[in-house]
């Protein structure tokens, strides 16, 4: 489901240049076109334009203006634009900032935020914030049906925090949630995790939830992405790997190791999204 969110709380007339917006979303493509006039010459239109051509599942990007035209590659051909689309999440891998502040380190205005949920056949899950242009200045081109709400809903959220799907962790029988933050949502972390008799290893489920760990489980056959493992103790087997209908299972071999250590569930280039503590035992 398409979803763009535009900024009820814009005042109309507070911007000279008369901001207008066009998105074209077709299957998992998307081409943001930004027209603005020039304050030096009214009769002139500046029209720039960016293009994704594969948006990946559970991604952000941002549309950005920047003060000057510099080049875009599209399909092999390059033109002048003074806007461009960001890859948030593969900047943040290496910054590790905040995703507005990244998009300010090559921009001096943020256009647009755009995030993905699950990106699959039949499936495609986005929310586009618009956040300099009134309602009646944004246009959608779709192939399937798309609603437009005031940003004010979310009430301070961002969407991906409702529309990047979660993971619990199953282990020793007893069910655990925790946020990003690591923050426990359920579950008792106080409980050792100990190796069953017999066993070097202590064995791991993954399951994966809608949303912020709605009551919904997601098993479809699109449930089948790649989620990375990092453990602070001993050795995880594997350290990546890829979801059945919603569901995975790990190993931590602990090693004998006595005390405190985390677990962390991500995904590519968001190396962090379910944050677990746990004590062995």
């Amino acid at each position: 489901m398409l979803t763009v969110l535009y900024n009820d709380d814009l005042v109309e007339g507070n911007y000279p240049k008369n901001p207008k917006v066009k998105f074209e979303v077709k299957d998992s493509s998307i081409i943001c076109h930004y027209n603005e006039e020039d304050t030096d010459d009214q009769d002139k239109k500046i029209i720039d334009y960016d293009v994704i051509q594969k948006l990946d599942s559970y991604n952000s990007y941002a549309l950005v203006k920047k003060g000057s035209c510099f080049p875009i590659k599209i399909e092999k051909k390059v033109h002048m634009s003074t806007c461009l689309l960001l890859n948030l999440n593969k900047l943040g891998t290496a910054i590790k900032e905040d995703f507005g502040r990244i998009a300010l380190l090559y921009s001096y205005s943020i256009i647009a935020q755009i995030d993905t949920g699950m990106i699959a056949e039949n499936n495609s899950d986005i929310v586009i914030n618009v956040m300099w242009c009134s309602k009646k200045d944004i246009e959608i081109v779709a192939d399937s049906k798309y609603e437009m709400k005031p940003l004010s809903m979310l009430n301070g959220k961002y969407p991906r925090e409702t529309l990047w799907d979660n993971y619990s962790l199953i282990v020793n029988g007893n069910e655990y949630k925790a946020d990003r933050w690591g923050n426990v949502l359920e579950g008792n972390n106080d409980i050792p995790l100990v190796c069953s008799d017999g066993k070097d290893y202590i064995e791991f489920k993954i399951i994966k939830y809608k949303g912020f760990f709605t009551e919904q489980k997601l098993n479809r056959n699109i449930d089948d992405e790649e989620v990375f493992i990092e453990s602070s103790v001993g050795l995880c087997n594997p350290t990546r790997i890829k979801l059945q209908n919603g569901v995975a299972d790990f190993r931590i071999y602990p090693f004998g190791y006595r005390g405190a250590g985390k677990i962390k569930l991500g995904r590519k280039w968001y190396s962090v999204w379910n944050d677990y503590s746990f004590d062995f035992a």
